[in-house]
């Protein structure tokens, strides 16, 4: 999922001392119907130790 991308490259750039204030993943109609969704975007964002106010 892109989703994990986004986090992971936004993690990365924190290690690197970037600072990037907020990161926007679009997301499709498709994948907004998804009944899994908010379990699947929260343990990206778990395992990726992505801080939500961020994204």
């Amino acid at each position: 999922m892109i989703l994990e991308q986004a986090c992971g490259q936004y993690q990365q750039c924190l290690v690197a001392g970037l600072i990037i204030p907020n990161i926007a993943v679009n997301l499709s109609a498709r994948q907004l119907s998804q009944p899994t969704l908010v379990a699947k975007s929260d343990r990206i964002v778990e395992r990726t130790d992505m801080k939500p106010k961020y994204l």
